[in-house]
C-alpha cells in the first residue's frame, strides 16, 4: 500500500481490501472495478485450496464480490486464471455466487460484436475461441475460432496448447498431439502441454513417452500432483507397482489430499498383494 501511494501519491487510496465497509459513508460509489488478485490457489499448476489457501491468499476474490454487491459498478474487469470458476473450484463458484453462464454468454457477445466489425481481428477470435473452450460441449466452436486466428498470424504457444486441449476433448488425438508438438516448439518450458500431451500417449498406451512428458512436467513443476499421479499411473501399467506407489505418495506429499494419488495408490497396494 505504501508502495502504491508513493507511485500515484495524488489517488484516493482506502487501505487493505479486506478491512474496506462498502456501506461506510466514506466509502465512495464507483461505476468501474479493475482489479487483479493472487492466481495461485485456483491455478490447475498450484494445490486448487481456494479459500482455504494455506498463505491465506484465497480470500481476496470474496472481498471484490463482497464491495461489488453493495457497490453494483456498471463493470467489472478482473484478471485471474480460469480456474476461478471451473473444474474443482465449482464449489468456491457456488459459494460466491457468480454467474459464469452469463458471464460467458456476455463475452462471446462482445467478441462477436468486434469480429462483425473488423472480420480479421485475430486477437478476437483467439479470445472467443478462448471463451468457447471454457464452456462444456462448445469445443468445436473453439477449434473453429482458433484455426481462423491461426490463419490470421496468431502463433503462439497458447493458442496451439487450447486448440490441442480441445481437439482432444473432441477425439480428435493426432490433431491434438499435433497441436502439442508445435506448442512446445515455440515454448519449450510451458509445463502444461507436457502433462496434457502424456495423457494422449497414456491413452494409447505409448506409457514411455507419457512418463518422458509426465516427467517434462515435474521437471517444470507444473502441477505435480496431477503429474506424480499419471506418472504412477504409468509404472502401474507396466507392473512396477513399487515406483507407482512411490509416485502417488510423492503426489499426496504435494496434496495429502488428492483423491486421485489415494485412490489409485489403493489400487497398487492390492495389484501388489494379488502378486505374491
Amino acid at each position: 500500500i505504501e508502495l502504491y501511494h508513493y507511485n500515484f501519491p495524488t489517488t484516493k487510496n482506502f487501505g487493505d481490501i479486506t478491512q474496506i465497509n462498502p456501506n461506510a459513508r466514506t466509502f465512495p460509489n464507483f461505476d468501474l472495478f479493475t482489479g487483479g488478485f493472487p492466481c495461485q490457489p485456483f491455478s490447475t499448476v498450484g494445490k486448487r485450496q481456494g479459500q482455504e489457501d494455506e498463505r491465506g491468499r484465497g480470500t481476496l476474490f470474496g472481498d471484490i464480490i463482497r464491495i461489488c454487491e453493495v457497490k453494483q459498478p456498471q463493470y467489472i474487469l478482473l484478471e485471474n486464471v480460469k480456474g476461478l470458476l471451473t473444474g474443482k473450484m465449482a464449489d468456491y463458484k457456488e459459494k460466491s455466487g457468480v454467474d459464469t453462464s452469463a458471464i460467458y454468454n456476455r463475452a462471446i457477445a462482445d467478441l462477436t460484436r468486434a469480429i462483425e466489425l473488423n472480420p480479421n481481428y485475430a486477437e478476437a477470435y483467439q479470445n472467443r475461441g478462448v471463451v468457447y473452450s471454457w464452456e462444456g460441449g462448445q469445443d468445436r466452436l473453439a477449434i473453429a475460432d482458433l484455426t481462423r486466428a491461426i490463419e490470421l498470424g496468431v502463433k503462439n504457444a497458447q493458442i496451439f496448447s487450447t486448440r490441442g486441449s480441445s481437439y482432444k476433448i473432441v477425439g480428435e488425438l493426432d490433431s491434438a498431439l499435433a497441436d502439442f508438438d508445435t506448442a512446445i516448439s515455440i515454448d519449450p518450458n510451458y509445463g502444461a502441454i507436457y502433462n496434457n500431451r502424456g495423457l494422449i500417449y497414456f491413452e494409447r498406451k505409448d506409457y514411455q513417452r507419457a512418463i518422458d512428458d509426465f516427467k517434462k512436467a515435474i521437471e517444470l513443476g507444473v502441477n505435480l500432483s496431477a503429474a506424480f499421479t499419471n506418472l504412477g499411473l504409468c509404472y502401474y501399467q507396466l507392473g512396477d507397482y513399487d515406483t507407482a506407489i512411490d509416485c502417488y505418495n510423492r503426489a499426496l506429499s504435494n496434496n495429502q489430499n488428492f483423491q486421485p494419488a489415494i485412490q489409485n495408490m489403493q489400487v497398487a497396494y492390492e495389484a501388489k498383494a494379488r502378486r505374491r
